[in-house]
């Protein structure tokens, strides 16, 4: 290797005297054996191509020195460890890519074997490391871990409070993998926001308005109580690539109110002598402020349970078996809301008393107009009305039962003495109050519209009414006020005040209805 050929001066010389000499030059050529393996001028060599180039492009070139002549010098190479990803030169040395692309995101460094042989019969080689990054190019788009998400939350949040946490991800790296959260559009107008950083959703400090109407209910399907939100993932390379998802938030209810009762305590009325099954008071009626006043169960929260059944959807009370005695009754009834996720049940209650007496039938008799100048002319006409009113021994009642009252009959037709002139007057109405009468006041109310429909309609000051009210037991005499109508409204009220007597415990059974 270092010296080829070699040549030698050959001087002879003999003995005589003097001495001849002769001279010849001889060329040694050294003939090369394979005794020197091909050398790299490292054990390793880095470089990097970006992903998704186009084919057999240009990655790096090795090259290794053998120092032997002849074929034992003439250098080859062959790779390994490329994964059909790289190819190299045999005589150059040049590595390439394939037709197959690089993808960073499925390995992003490659370890290549590199052999260099000579082509002597007793080859030599040696193996150099070729470390091959591929670098990353903005090829993939970042994407939610949900094409949807769906939330429920309590309808309690506030302003900058959380909603949901949004997560996505991004195969790239370094700027083309660094992404960012964005609000696109939401059926909530400006109530909910996404931090673009962290992706998490909670309600906006800015809101326009209060973003959840009350009520709410648990079944509520209205849209009001359900939000959309379009959502976006972009990242920051060149260019950005995007992806969308959508966030569903429903706001559930929170029961933050107690079920109150239409009314502050209930009073029914039951003949002593009911028969099992007799109603008891037809419905109760609760609402819950929360919304879910649908929802609401109805139970006997005390009183006799063996006498008394309250029906769970409705609040109907009735007696289960009669009376074992004459006395007043005093259930409380419960209303209690419904449970979900986010609420803890509460119950209303409310007082319902009982009161056992005597149903005592009276006929309101309401005749009239007449016509007090000239009564030889005057007609007279009545309306009856026929109502089952509750009389007790003793104890007043506070609150008033609801009843109904029908008109049967109604007219009349007379002559003013002012003006000689006809004229017609009809009772339109009776207006009865609804109302018990009890002994501490026992008074009937009854108001009486009167229309006049003559020549000077409005004319009414010689008409008056008649109001009689009449007991339907124990052989009692009837009372009778005169009321006279407004001349200009044609209203008349009167008071009619019951004797004691019809209150006394003499008082004979009523009358079956």
């Amino acid at each position: 290797e270092n010296n080829t050929v070699f040549r030698l001066e050959i001087t002879a010389t003999d003995g005589g005297s003097p001495a001849l000499t002769a001279k010849t030059t001889i060329f040694v050529i050294i003939e090369d054996s394979n005794d020197n393996v091909p050398q790299f001028n490292q054990s390793q060599y880095m470089t990097d191509v970006y992903e998704n180039e186009a084919n057999y492009t240009f990655v790096y070139r090795m090259y290794a020195v053998d120092t032997d002549s002849g074929a034992a010098g003439q250098v080859r190479y062959s790779i390994a460890g490329d994964d059909g990803k790289f190819t190299i030169g045999i005589e150059d040395g040049i590595v390439r890519t394939t037709a197959d692309p690089l993808n960073r995101e499925l390995k992003d460094l490659y370890t290549l074997q590199i052999t260099a042989y000579d082509l002597s019969n007793t080859s030599f080689a040696s193996t150099a490391n070729l470390l091959v990054t591929v670098l990353d190019r903005n090829d993939e788009t970042p994407v939610f871990s949900s094409v949807q998400y769906n939330v429920e939350v309590p309808e309690t949040l506030e302003p900058g409070m959380s909603v949901f946490q949004l997560t996505a991800s991004d195969a790239d790296i370094i700027e083309n993998g660094n992404f960012t959260f964005s609000l696109i559009s939401s059926t909530g107008g400006g109530w909910f926001v996404v931090d673009p950083d962290t992706g998490l959703v909670s309600v906006s400090d800015q809101i326009p308005i209060s973003p959840f109407p009350l009520p709410l209910c648990i079944n509520d399907t209205r849209d009001t109580n359900q939000f959309e939100i379009t959502l976006f993932v972009t990242d920051t390379g060149i260019p950005p690539r995007s992806s969308n998802s959508t966030l569903i938030v429903t706001i559930k209810d929170v029961n933050l109110f107690t079920p109150e009762f239409e009314r502050p305590s209930y009073i029914s009325r039951l003949d002593k002598n009911a028969p099992a099954g007799t109603v008891v008071l037809p419905r109760l009626i609760a609402t819950d402020r929360d919304g879910c006043g649908g929802n609401l169960t109805y139970t006997l929260q005390s009183g006799d349970a063996t006498l008394f059944a309250v029906d769970g959807v409705t609040g109907r009370t009735v007696l289960l078996r009669n009376l074992p005695t004459n006395e007043t009754y005093f259930l409380t009834v419960g209303a209690t809301d419904s449970l979900s996720p986010f609420r803890s049940l509460r119950t209303g209650t409310v007082r319902l008393t009982v009161l056992v007496g005597r149903l005592l039938p009276i006929r309101y008799t309401v005749g009239g107009p007449q016509t007090f100048a000239v009564p030889e002319l005057g007609r007279t006409s009545s309306l009856e009305y026929v109502n089952d009113v509750w009389m007790y021994d003793g104890g007043s009642v506070s609150t008033a039962a609801s009843s109904t009252y029908s008109l049967t009959s109604a007219g009349y037709t007379s002559t003013t003495s002012a003006t000689s002139r006809a004229q017609s007057a009809t009772m339109a109405r009776a207006i009865l109050s609804e109302q018990d009468i009890w002994p501490e006041d026992p008074i009937v109310r009854v108001g009486v519209y009167v229309r006049g429909n003559g020549h000077r309609s409005n004319n009414l000051e010689s008409s008056a009414v008649d109001i009689t009210v009449t007991p339907q037991f124990g052989g009692l005499a009837a009372v009778t006020r005169r009321c006279q109508p407004n001349a200009v409204s044609g209203l008349c009220f009167e008071e009619v005040s019951l004797p004691s007597t019809w209150f006394t415990s003499s008082v004979s059974e009523p009358l079956s209805r």
